[in-house]
């Protein structure tokens, strides 16, 4: 099956399932999330969703996805296309979709490239897994209804403009990993205001920034009752 089980680790997402909002908590750990609970009945089948994707092949059957051609509102990126392992999003590759409001992207992905999201009006959540490496500039600029950004696991670096002219961005989960955040990562995301994270990088970006920090293991040893 092309589309099967994705282990992520995510705290909160909304799945929109037959027009109705449904939220999902995975706290501490990870959960097995079966791609045909968020297949709405009636939608495409795993070669039809396959068709969605324009893709090159890289070296170590590994591919790049070049293109998105669908229109569905979540997006539930294939682990696999023809068999080998999807490890990149490519450079504008779902720049400019007005239907995307939910993502979901494998475990497998290891890089999105500069303006893979850009210009995505109505996205308004990401889920990526914790082989994410690095985010290219601008690729979730200019998404008008992008609400929050958390950085997996295993980051060490933000470049800047990864997320620019965000104008209904409120915080950003900043991960344990994280070494560095470049200049202006978040530029002229006017609502944003909340920085979660556990290290001092992720406080000191806050700071210097006039950011509200929220120390994510001080929620966890007050039972989630901070923030």
């Amino acid at each position: 099956m092309l589309i099967g089980m994705v282990s992520i680790s995510w705290y909160y997402f909304v799945i929109k399932e037959n027009g109705d909002g449904v939220a999902r908590n995975v706290e501490n750990g990870s959960e097995q999330l079966d791609s045909d609970e968020y297949i709405a009945e009636g939608t495409k089948t795993a070669d039809e969703i396959e068709s969605y994707f324009k893709y090159d092949i890289l070296q170590k059957d590994a591919v790049v996805i070049t293109k998105y051609l669908g229109d569905e509102t979540f997006v539930f990126v294939p682990e696999r296309l023809d068999g080998k392992a999807v490890s990149v999003v490519g450079e504008g590759a779902f720049q400019g979709n007005d239907s995307i409001e939910q993502v979901l992207l494998p475990p497998g992905i290891e890089v999105i490239e500069d303006q893979a999201f850009q210009n995505c009006p109505s996205l308004e959540y990401v889920v990526m897994g914790t082989g994410l490496k690095s985010i290219g500039q601008d690729a979730f600029s200019n998404c008008l209804n992008l609400k929050e950004l958390r950085l997996p696991e295993g980051m060490t670096r933000i470049d800047s403009c990864i997320c620019a002219y965000c104008p209904n961005l409120e915080k950003v989960i900043v991960p344990q990993s994280m070494e560095k955040i470049c200049s202006s990562p978040f530029m002229k995301c006017n609502k944003l205001y909340l920085i979660y994270g556990s290290n001092s990088c992720a406080e000191s970006f806050a700071q210097r920034n006039g950011l509200v920090y929220v120390d994510l293991e001080r929620i966890g040893e007050e039972g989630g009752l901070v923030w």
